[in-house]
């Protein structure tokens, strides 16, 4: 990898991708929007902590595979590399394949772009993940009684179902909600979560609902 010219994290400018010698361009991180000592943050601004190995492609072509993870208050893929930290120039036409899950650009329903978890990338149907993260201020205590609530990183997580056409529907972690978006094979979806003792209400096994799903 090569460090490109800084630019900021949503820069609509395209990109140009050298996929023959497997190289992609980095910028520097884009400067946090934090305006307190992080430090003195309780929680986590990553969707994960601990860098992971991914597969960086462009335009689905490999580039190769380095250390990632994603900053969901900032919204963007940092990648570490010989003790340095990075960023992946902020285009769509970028992806990041975990073991089990996908980063991506997508859209929502106002044309506003931002990064998601996309668990079933490739297939018909996906259960997509906005994992973002919001900074929830410091709380005074009121009449002077008790201590100073610290700042937090709060997760404002928000779920979709991304179907053939590509479009977001969003969705709660429920099962009517979830079986009125996949409502054709209601009834094969239900025996199924049934069967294996799968909850609507929790991601993982939502996850393995979608994944049967597609296969009906």
């Amino acid at each position: 990898m090569s460090n490109a010219q800084q630019s900021s994290s949503n820069s609509n400018n395209a990109v140009e991708y050298n996929t023959t010698t497997r190289s992609v361009f980095l910028r520097p991180l884009a400067s946090s929007k934090v305006t307190i000592t992080e430090e003195s943050v309780a929680g986590s601004k990553y969707y994960k902590e601990t860098f992971l190995m991914g597969s960086v492609y462009v335009k689905n072509k490999l580039l190769g595979k380095y250390k990632v993870r994603y900053n969901a208050y900032d919204d963007e893929v940092e990648v570490l590399q010989n003790g340095k930290t990075s960023a992946l120039h902020y285009e769509e036409d970028i992806t990041v394949n975990l073991d089990e899950y996908t980063f991506k650009i997508l859209r929502d329903n106002t044309n506003k772009k931002s990064y998601y978890v996309d668990f079933h990338e490739g297939k018909n149907t996906s259960l997509v993940l906005q994992p973002k993260i919001v900074l929830k201020k410091p709380v005074e205590p009121k009449n002077g009684f008790g201590g100073k609530m610290p700042a937090t990183f709060d997760k404002e997580y928000k779920y979709f179902i991304k179907n053939i056409a590509g479009n977001l529907i969003p969705v709660k972690l429920k099962k009517k909600e979830v079986l009125q978006i996949l409502s054709n094979k209601k009834s094969e979806i239900e025996k199924f979560a049934s069967s294996n003792k799968l909850s609507f209400k929790k991601e993982r096994d939502l996850v393995k609902i979608v994944s049967h799903y597609n296969t009906l």
